[in-house]
């Protein structure tokens, strides 16, 4: 793999995305109706104030003929009132790992990659993200993405099963392609990049409760290719996600290193 293959390679920012099935408010999530659970789950969606999430993803990137595999840890707690996040990621690549984070506060995003030592100066770099924060946020908060994506899916029921001690609605669900583009590529390349991304397959697995409709694990793969400039690549990310402590306390406080952050344009549109 070329190194200018790779300097787009370790731009990509794993999109934790899913989907649901087209909405219908019935009222009620009678077992085996897999449209009818997924309207509901989305009610929750878009009611949820607070939440944590933690997952895995294994993505692979192929480009010239060549295959880079890594394994992607995320930890993040969104509140969804105040729209403020933190996510921070774990990026394991044949054994090198690469801590970045991405922090949501007052209307400015703040990013942290060691890969931004070389175009900034500085492995902090933050966007004034003030007059588009709607924007920013649907593409980073999962729920919000989920929401979005319910729309855009067809779903089946697959029966019921436990997680981490809630029993859950098992819902396979079968993504919209066009309709996941827009929203990966505002995902993909962090601060200061653009890519073009066509996504080629989503597929999702959801385990919702059966007590409260709300979405506790996603499961699922999502294949694209990304292209920048004269570099190109394809990637497949296979995700395991899990969602906990809706309505908990969330308190977003930026860490010492952030006050070097370089201020870059809005170039992430």
């Amino acid at each position: 793999m070329s190194r200018r293959t790779l300097a787009l390679a370790v731009l990509v920012v794993a999109a934790s995305l899913a989907g649901c099935s087209a909405l219908s408010d019935d009222g009620g999530s009678p077992s085996g109706d897999a449209d009818a659970i997924t309207s509901d789950a989305a009610d929750e969606m878009a009611a949820a104030e607070s939440y944590r999430l933690s997952g895995t993803i294994e993505q692979t990137i192929s480009a010239n003929n060549q295959e880079q595999t890594a394994t992607v840890s995320s930890t993040a707690v969104f509140d969804r009132t105040d729209r403020t996040f933190r996510i921070e990621r774990s990026t394991n690549t044949a054994g090198q790992v690469v801590e970045t984070a991405s922090y949501l506060l007052n209307g400015t995003l703040y990013e942290r990659n060691p890969n931004y030592e070389r175009a900034y100066g500085s492995a902090w770099v933050k966007l004034d993200v003030a007059d588009r924060l709607t924007e920013t946020w649907r593409a980073q908060d999962t729920l919000t993405r989920q929401r979005i994506l319910l729309e855009n899916a067809t779903v089946s029921y697959e029966g019921t099963e436990t997680v981490n001690g809630t029993e859950t609605d098992v819902i396979a669900v079968d993504g919209d392609e066009a309709a996941f583009e827009d929203l990966v590529e505002r995902r993909v390349g962090g601060v200061g990049s653009s890519a073009n991304v066509t996504v080629e397959e989503v597929s999702f697995t959801h385990y919702v409760s059966t007590e409260t409709d709300r979405l506790r694990r996603a499961t699922g793969t999502l294949e694209m290719e990304l292209a920048s400039g004269q570099q190109s690549l394809s990637q497949t990310q296979e995700f395991d996600l899990t969602f906990s402590d809706y309505g908990a306390g969330v308190d977003v406080t930026l860490p010492d290193g952030a006050s070097v952050a370089v201020a870059v344009g809005n170039e992430t549109g």
